[in-house]
């Protein structure tokens, strides 16, 4: 179960996925772990087989959570282990290079759109799936979604693979999948897999 069935690089839930487990490697050790969440419900288990080492973590406060969880594991991990969880730092780019990356995808529970940040970054604006909230709240009066709005900036040396620069996804990573020509075929986010509107 811990072996890798699919890679998934750049990924904001790890590097490899295998029979349940999400799997990222840390300073050449495998780090083994599923997170999941729901409205108002963030949850982390992970744990290092080699190191005989394991921690769950349970957060009722969302988006807030997903930051939470992230920087427990990370400072718990390097106080038992001395092995560090860096993210990436975002870099600048022209926005002549980010065009390509700017549009609408969409998947079941999940709006994005990218834009241009003309300061050399990417913003996401993220939108509630209207049939998902109508489904939510099917016998009461669906309340006003808001969106969320993220600043990204791109990894370093990995023209594809982003990183959120602040905010509640801070050091959250996400790719672009591109096809031949290099036309963007999907959006990476949070470990789901978003087409562009309208494929």
């Amino acid at each position: 179960m811990r072996n890798p069935t699919v890679q998934i690089p750049g990924s904001a839930i790890g590097d490899a996925l295998g029979i349940g487990w999400i799997l990222k490697d840390i300073g050449g050790a495998r780090l083994v772990g599923h997170d999941g969440s729901t409205n108002g419900q963030e949850a982390s288990l992970s744990f290092l087989p080699e190191q005989d080492w394991a921690l769950a973590l349970m957060t009722n406060a969302s988006p807030g959570g997903l930051m939470l969880n992230r920087v427990a594991r990370q400072r718990v991990l390097t106080a038992c282990t001395g092995m560090v969880e860096k993210d990436p730092e975002p870099v600048t780019a022209s926005p002549e290079t980010l065009a390509a990356d700017a549009g609408e995808y969409r998947a079941r529970g999940m709006r994005c759109h990218v834009a241009v940040d003309q300061s050399g970054g990417l913003i996401f604006t993220l939108h509630n799936d209207p049939e998902l909230l109508a489904m939510m709240f099917e016998n009461d009066e669906v309340p006003p979604a808001q969106p969320t709005t993220l600043h990204a900036g791109l990894v370093g040396g990995e023209p594809d693979r982003y990183v959120f620069a602040s905010g509640p996804a801070r050091g959250l990573t996400g790719y672009f999948v591109r096809d031949g020509d290099g036309r963007v075929r999907a959006l990476h986010l949070f470990g789901r897999r978003l087409p562009p509107l309208g494929e």
